[in-house]
């Protein structure tokens, strides 16, 4: 999927007050339901299987927000060896394009399972 895809895939959205994004069954894109869809942030999560129970669990691994100036950033979370890290993807104009860096970046992250 490309970056143009993801963005048409984000604009043609029938629910504007929908909080998740994105969705594979693997990772999602939420956004954060304490902020307007408009603003604020969302989150990057990894769904894994937890040993101690049936229920599956989410491990953070990225995000956006939109940042003081009215741009959008998106960044990666990763813990390499427990120290964890952040790297920025970029600033963008909009929201969508930074949603979209974000989700198609998911697969870079290296998590803990």
């Amino acid at each position: 999927m490309t970056l143009t895809e993801v963005i048409s895939l984000l604009e043609k959205q029938v629910n504007p007050d929908l909080l998740v994004l994105l969705d594979d069954g693997d990772c999602y894109i939420e956004h954060n339901l304490h902020c307007a869809l408009n603003a604020g942030n969302g989150f990057l999560e990894r769904r894994y299987a937890d040993d101690r129970s049936v229920q599956t669990s989410q491990v953070l691994i990225g995000g956006y927000e939109q940042i003081a100036d009215g741009r959008w950033q998106a960044m990666l979370l990763c813990s390499p060896e427990g120290n964890p890290k952040t790297k920025l993807l970029g600033s963008f104009s909009s929201r969508n394009e930074a949603i979209a860096t974000l989700w198609l970046a998911r697969h870079e992250v290296s998590c803990p399972a």
